[in-house]
C-alpha cells in the first residue's frame, strides 16, 4: 500500500479524534473545521487508493482468475468499498454537533 494512503488516512483519524477531544474546550470555532478537513482527506484518499487499484482489478478480470489473484482482488474491493464508508461517516459526523448537556 502507498506510505501517501496510509498517512492520509492516519490524518484524518486524527482530525476527527482532535475534534471529539478538544470540542468541550473554549477553542470551539476553530475546531469546527476539523471533521470537514478530515472528509476532503478521506475523499482524496479514497480516489488515490481507487486509481492505484483499478488496473490491478482490470488485469485480474481479464488476465489471470486463480486464487491468489481473486484474493487480491476481494481485498482491494473490500478496501475501496471501507475508504467510501469512511468518506460518507465522515461527511455525515461533520453535519452534526457534539455538545454536553449537564
Amino acid at each position: 500500500m502507498n506510505r501517501r494512503i496510509v498517512a492520509g488516512l492516519i490524518v484524518g483519524t486524527l482530525f476527527q479524534v482532535l475534534y471529539v477531544v478538544f470540542c468541550w474546550k473554549r477553542v470551539r470555532k476553530t475546531l469546527d473545521l476539523l471533521p470537514v478537513l478530515s472528509a476532503c482527506i478521506y475523499m482524496a484518499v479514497t480516489v488515490s487508493f481507487t486509481e492505484s487499484r483499478i488496473t490491478e482489478i482490470a488485469y485480474i478480470m481479464t488476465f489471470q482468475k486463480n486464487a491468489d489473484t481473486l484474493a487480491d482482488l476481494q481485498s482491494a474491493i473490500l478496501g475501496i468499498a471501507f475508504c467510501l464508508l469512511a468518506v460518507i461517516c465522515s461527511v455525515a459526523a461533520s453535519f452534526f454537533d457534539i455538545s454536553r448537556d449537564s
